[in-house]
């Protein structure tokens, strides 16, 4: 446990000093709200992450998805307690994007961090 623990710390220092600003628009499905016109609320958390243009070697073997490997505009990695899922958003310098795939990399039952294929 301590291991994936200092990895996590190891990888937060890497993305504060390195990583670009993002919003993670963790997208929530509850109730209709008629007023909303929506069953979905979104959360912003502020994130920081790594801009790659290319995938990691796990990515591209993940993927079995041949769309997800055409479409992608880049790929991010990142670290968050929030989660990551296929439903959130980024924003990036203002732009919304959709998350196509995204890859935990976990050690010892702890995710330590995400790499995650966006496109606009």
């Amino acid at each position: 446990m301590q291991e994936a623990l200092d990895a996590i710390s190891e990888v937060q220092e890497a993305l504060k000093e390195f990583g670009s600003d993002m919003v993670l628009n963790k997208v929530t499905l509850g109730a209709y709200d008629p007023t909303a016109g929506s069953s979905e609320t979104i959360t912003p958390v502020n994130i920081k992450a790594i801009v790659n243009s290319s995938p990691s070697s796990m990515a591209l073997a993940k993927s079995k998805d041949d769309d997800v490997l055409k479409d992608y505009e880049f790929s991010i990695m990142t670290y968050t307690d929030q989660g990551i899922d296929k439903e959130d958003k980024i924003i990036f310098n203002g732009d919304e994007y959709d998350i196509l795939l995204v890859i935990p990399s976990i050690l010892q039952n702890n995710i330590i961090k995400y790499e995650v294929l966006i496109k606009t």
